[in-house]
């Protein structure tokens, strides 16, 4: 049990400091940018928490909240967006919560290539934050 807890905290913050040196790709629409992060980064749920767009990067999957913050940076950074907004949500008629990414007043899916123009009649919208607020949180929940 010892062994196995040792590797586990080398693999994680073995991986923490290589990833701050990956590079995100850039993209020329972002509808390219979104079925990168929809097909590429494999959807793999998450019980470490949020991780930083670069991580997901790095590590190749990540879950809603990670893919929804790949994709955030990547319209601010590439697209120059400003209103970009993660929205925490969930599907009607379902109890899991789920994150997608609002800009220009559309909806993005990051675990499929779906757009949305409203969302009222799919999901509940709850709360929303910044790009900044998701890795003040992605901070907490990295600290050692």
């Amino acid at each position: 049990m010892k062994y196995i807890f040792s590797v586990l905290i080398v693999v994680m913050f073995g991986s923490c400091a290589l990833y701050q040196y990956t590079e995100i790709p850039s993209f020329d629409s972002i509808r390219e940018a979104q079925k990168y992060v929809a097909k590429d980064i494999e959807y793999v749920e998450d019980p470490l928490g949020w991780k930083y767009p670069e991580e997901t990067v790095y590590l190749g999957y990540g879950d809603c909240s990670d893919k929804s913050a790949l994709f955030a940076y990547i319209l601010e950074n590439d697209f120059g967006r400003t209103d970009v907004k993660l929205w925490v949500c969930k599907l009607k008629d379902t109890t899991g919560l789920h994150m997608i990414v609002e800009s220009g007043g559309v909806y993005y899916e990051t675990t499929n290539i779906k757009v949305y123009p409203n969302l009222d009649c799919r999901y509940i919208l709850y709360s929303s934050m910044s790009l900044e607020t998701y890795y003040t949180i992605a901070d907490l929940l990295h600290i050692n």
